[in-house]
């Protein structure tokens, strides 16, 4: 499949893992081909694609050329077998989830390419569509939300917090009501802020 296939490299290094969730993430249909856990070498591909009508039965495995493509990953079909289909019929114990397909297949032709040891990413796709792809493959790196470890704020709108919880307290009441609920240390005072719409 990679002889139509081309790479544009991107500038910088972005998490895989927020990339994923800001961009093939979204997808109804999206895979990930992970190194690992914060790894240090090897390879990662992600994006997002189509599922085939049926399950190809046309996939020959040869001794062609390896891709040339950064990584060696040429596209072509993605996606799993699942395990509990296989046991039941190998007379294994099983337990089939009625909510996802036994198979399901993508077919990858537009993609992003990880290397871990050189912290350096790609964005594959057919050379009609590579520019292009390249630039939402960007977009894709700037929304990606870095993974920040934060203490919780020692002090909200002058009242002393002396932990993660007592800061996270605020918003309970709503939380248990099913309200939707969101705790930003911004400063509020809501005394205040309820005072003043009694007043208007």
């Amino acid at each position: 499949m990679s002889s139509d296939l081309v790479a544009r490299a991107l500038e910088g290094w972005t998490d895989p893992a927020a990339v994923f969730l800001a961009g093939p993430g979204r997808a109804a249909h999206c895979f990930w081909l992970d190194a690992g856990p914060d790894a240090a070498t090897g390879w990662s591909w992600l994006g997002a694609g189509e599922p085939a009508g049926a399950a190809p039965r046309d996939v020959v495995v040869t001794g062609a050329a390896p891709s040339t493509l950064p990584g060696g990953f040429g596209g072509g079909w993605v996606g799993w077998l699942g395990y509990d289909d296989g046991a039941a019929r190998a007379g294994a114990p099983a337990g089939a989830d009625p909510s996802a397909p036994e198979e399901l297949w993508l077919r990858a032709d537009r993609f992003v390419a990880f290397d871990h040891a050189a912290r350096r990413a790609w964005a594959i796709a057919p050379a009609s569509e590579a520019d292009a792809f390249a630039v939402l493959v960007e977009g894709w790196f700037r929304g990606a939300a870095p993974h920040v470890e934060a203490p919780p704020p020692r002090e909200v709108a002058g009242r002393p917090m002396n932990s993660y919880h007592e800061w996270m307290q605020v918003s309970a009441y709503a939380s248990m009501a099913g309200c939707p609920a969101i705790n930003v240390p911004a400063g509020f005072d809501g005394t205040a802020g309820t005072n003043r719409c009694k007043r208007a």
